[in-house]
Order: structure tokens, then C-alpha cells, then sequence
């Protein structure tokens, strides 16, 4: 389904989720070079998005750079907001290598749109789209999913550690290394090792899986509509729960 018949079809409070997302070629350009922009300074940059129906035409808000791995997208109050777009830098969550989906940040800040008929969350790294759905009525936000953010973010945190630790030979070279580079007693120092280690262990495709995998099971857990593609067609990862 285009993304403007989606559009128009929640407008129309119908809340099924088609099976493909197509987005309009003047889009998939403009997430593009929001995506070139963010690459070239390596900080994340993102903006509110507009649509307007009867000309199925899109507009865009203020774009705003934000950090190397977050940002702060400005929030729209114009009547055709239907969402928001930012982009990760391979630098980013996914780091070197990955083009990483939401962050589990990314995915908390639903809890300030949750009010709202739907809200769309897009993500572009390199040649990678991502949209996560928030549909009110269907998609679910309730005192769980912040131990379940919370969760899945330790998750990826421990993950890329233990990377790092098995690239450098295991845990006793690793505490042998942060003793030599001061770390024993600088947490600067240690944490200026770790990020040196970072793309030599390959962190980017890790996280690049478990962004995605973690997305995936969001929008399995509390009904959202998660899709992923490139070129501009996206397919919806997981159906509702049986």
C-alpha cells in the first residue's frame, strides 16, 4: 500500500496494517539526503513530517542535528503531522559497519505520542528504511515497556561488550589492556579504550541484528507495525499475536 493511501485509510479510522509499505519517490529522496547529511558530519539529524492529502504531496519540518549517537527531534504541531524521521550515521547506534533500525530511546519516546490517532517513527541509515507504526486503539503502551526498553538495551550493551572482550582475547587481555591504558582508575580512559575497540570487534552488523530483532519483538509485544526495506518498499515484519 502507498504510504499516502495508509495515510488516509487511518484518517478514515480503518487500523489494519498492510503487508508492504511503498513510499513515494520524492520521499525516499528527501530521507536520503537527510541520511548524506547526517553521514557527512557523523551526528544524527531528523525532522517532523507533513502530509498533505488531497495533493499527496509531503513537506518537512526544521531540521535539527543533534549528537553522534541521539537527538532531540523538533516536535510539529502543524495539522497534517503525521510522524517524524531521523538519521543514524554509521557512526551511531549501529556504529561502523551497521545501519542500525530504532534505538530502544527511540522506540520510548512513543510514550509522548501514544495519544494521538497514530504516529509514524521513521529511521534511515544508508541504504536502509525503517518505520515503526504507534496506532491508538490498537498498539498498547502500559507500565511494562519501559522494563522491556530497558531490557533489550542492557541486552545490546552486553552484547557489543562481550565483542569487544572475545576480539581482544578474552577477559583477563581485556583487564590487562584497561590497567595499561589507565582505566583502573580513569572511567574516561576505559571508556576511550572501549570505543577504539568498537569497529575492530565489528560492532556495526551486531547491532545492526539487534536493533531490528529488538524492534520486531516491540511490535510483537505491544502491537505495533514495525517494517523494514530499502528502494522505498518495506515490508512488515511480524503480524499481530494469535
Amino acid at each position: 500500500m502507498d504510504l499516502v493511501d495508509y495515510l488516509i485509510a487511518l484518517d478514515g479510522d480503518n487500523r489494519a496494517a498492510p503487508d508492504k509499505l511503498v513510499l513515494p519517490e520524492q520521499f525516499v529522496a528527501e530521507l536520503g539526503k537527510l541520511y548524506t547529511a547526517s553521514e557527512r558530519k557523523g551526528r544524527e539529524h531528523g525532522c517532523a513530517l507533513i502530509c498533505d492529502r488531497a495533493s499527496r504531496t509531503f513537506g518537512y519540518g526544521e531540521i535539527a542535528e543533534g549528537l553522534p549517537t541521539s537527538m532531540n527531534i523538533p516536535v510539529s504541531n502543524h495539522v497534517n503531522n503525521f510522524g517524524n524521521v531521523h538519521a543514524h550515521p554509521s557512526a551511531s547506534i549501529g556504529h561502523v559497519g551497521g545501519h542500525s533500525a530504532h534505538s530502544m530511546q527511540d522506540l520510548a519516546n512513543f510514550a509522548d505520542t501514544r495519544a494521538k490517532p497514530y504516529f509514524f517513527q521513521f529511521v534511515v541509515s544508508g541504504p536502509q528504511i525503517y518505520a515503526m507504526v504507534q496506532v491508538n486503539g490498537v498498539s498498547v503502551w502500559d507500565d511494562t515497556v519501559r522494563g522491556f526498553l530497558g531490557g533489550r538495551q542492557g541486552d545490546e550493551e552486553g552484547q557489543m561488550f562481550d565483542a569487544v572482550v572475545n576480539y581482544v582475547g578474552g577477559e583477563k587481555k581485556w583487564l590487562e589492556l584497561t590497567a595499561k591504558a589507565g582505566g583502573d582508575t580513569d572511567p574516561d580512559a576505559r571508556t576511550k579504550l572501549y570505543e577504539e575497540y568498537k569497529p575492530k570487534a565489528k560492532i556495526g552488523p551486531l547491532m545492526q541484528n539487534l536493533s531490528v530483532k529488538h524492534c520486531a519483538e516491540f511490535a510483537r509485544q505491544y502491537n505495533f507495525f514495525f517494517y523494514t526495506g530499502q528502494d522505498g518498499t518495506l515490508t512488515r515484519m511480524l503480524s499481530l499475536p494469535v
